[in-house]
């Protein structure tokens, strides 16, 4: 069981605010230090001198991050753009580092809950910076942030895949301020989900908020009153912008989901002529190159050669092949089972567990939120599910591991099992003692 320092803590919150919102394009000095990158792999080497790696390694999630890694590896023989390569690869093994240090340092609930502070604030500056630009009641495709959230699609996806913090501060077992904040938290994400109008962010929400009515809450019919309550008011709040974009149903006439489409088909016929993809990052130029078709003859040479995926699926097939797509997929499955497999066991042996089901519960809010968004939005190489990852690994070390943990521990190491207000042995000896003699003294 690794014994991660709390300073690593707050280097990672540290480099999560770097990161998040963009700070290293505002302050030059980090950008041409690198101070993020520099500080992210200091704590990645603290945390896998500890023994952090090698508990990381041992986890299904690791084995096919790897080997999604080792894919995209491979792809530098036969890419049809090979320079694009190495950017992805270099994105997988940062995170990879993210998804190690997380996987050992949050084992503790004193430790979820500092980094659901942490999170929550981040939202609160992330909405804050962009909150004009929110409010224009308009499509803006730049906001500022981290790279990852640049985009309006991708910056509200960033609130949903992060909603499970202020949600655990809203929900799980803390005092009137913890609540408080977690609620501000949670309308701030709501907030920046609904200025960017994202119809893919919009149907994550709602599939998120579905599995938790029906799979997670515990008061079905209040959690119906108040989710409708909530939607009903964003509806009448939003602007009618967002409310006529995200109800409109005309796919035929929507130039944005046409554009979908036609990637998506494109990408099933790269799978299907290269077997194991066209190579990480190239699905744009494969596409203008090789796949473009007739519809977008109407747009510039650059338009039809840098088209999206639009999809973390579809981008992963066309890039990866089918073994590609069954490695994310296999990957959310991994973590959405250990999720379910955690809460049960939290609820049946709530004294053997360090943390409460409310936990395990959001790790599958969030997890839901992303793959939903990610049917539509196309960042795989985005930090969201190697945080997500992280999380259920140590959420298994603080729930179904958790005993094997404690057993394998030194003695000295061991949380004594003796109750807080049972006397000290000097103190019961005594008393011990002086009782037999009073004994002796009666008989006498």
């Amino acid at each position: 069981m690794p014994l991660i320092p709390d300073f690593v803590l707050w280097g990672l919150a540290l480099v999560m605010f770097i990161d998040y919102l963009g700070l290293a394009e505002d302050l030059a000095v980090l950008k041409v230090t690198r101070a993020a990158t520099v500080m992210a792999y200091g704590l990645f080497a603290v945390v896998a001198i500890r023994g952090g790696l090698t508990l990381a390694l041992a986890s299904r999630q690791s084995r096919l991050m790897l080997g999604l890694t080792s894919l995209a590896f491979l792809s530098l023989l036969y890419a049809v753009v090979r320079s694009y390569v190495p950017a992805a690869i270099r994105a997988q093994l940062d995170y990879f580092a993210l998804f190690v240090m997380t996987a050992a340092l949050m084992d503790r609930r004193d430790r979820v809950k500092k980094l659901s502070f942490i999170v929550t604030i981040v939202i609160l500056v992330l909405v804050g910076r962009n909150v004009d630009l929110l409010t224009s009641g308009e499509r803006v495709g730049v906001f500022r942030a981290g790279s990852f959230l640049g985009d309006g699609n991708d910056f509200s996806w960033g609130m949903v895949s992060l909603m499970l913090f202020p949600l655990y501060l809203m929900l799980g077992p803390h005092g009137v301020m913890s609540r408080a904040f977690g609620v501000i938290g949670v309308a701030a994400a709501l907030f920046g989900v609904v200025g960017t109008q994202s119809r893919g962010a919009t149907l994550a929400i709602a599939g998120a908020a579905l599995y938790y009515l029906f799979v997670l809450s515990r008061r079905r019919i209040a959690s119906i009153i108040v989710i409708g309550a909530l939607a009903g008011l964003a509806l009448v709040l939003s602007p009618q912008s967002y409310v006529a974009r995200v109800t409109d149903t005309r796919v035929s006439e929507d130039s944005s989901a046409q554009g979908r489409l036609r990637a998506w088909k494109a990408s099933v016929r790269m799978a299907l002529d290269y077997p194991l993809g066209v190579g990480f990052g190239s699905f744009n130029s494969a596409y203008g190159r090789f796949y473009v078709e007739e519809a977008d003859a109407v747009f510039d040479f650059g338009a039809r050669r840098w088209i999206s995926a639009h999809s973390i699926y579809f981008k992963v097939l066309g890039e990866a092949g089918f073994i590609g797509l069954g490695l994310v997929l296999a990957l959310l499955y991994a973590n959405f089972k250990d999720n379910q497999a955690c809460l049960k066991f939290v609820q049946a042996h709530p004294e053997q567990a360090g943390i409460d089901d409310r936990w395990p519960a959001l790790l599958n809010f969030g997890l839901v939120g992303f793959a939903v968004g990610g049917a539509f939005l196309g960042g795989i190489s985005y930090p969201h599910v190697y945080l997500l990852s992280g999380l259920t690994l140590a959420c298994r070390r603080m729930t179904i591991d958790r005993p094997e943990e404690r057993s394998t521990l030194p003695v000295r190491q061991r949380v004594p099992t003796v109750p807080l207000l049972a006397p000290r042995p000097s103190v019961a000896l005594g008393r011990h003692v002086a009782g037999a003699r009073a004994e002796g003294l009666r008989a006498r």
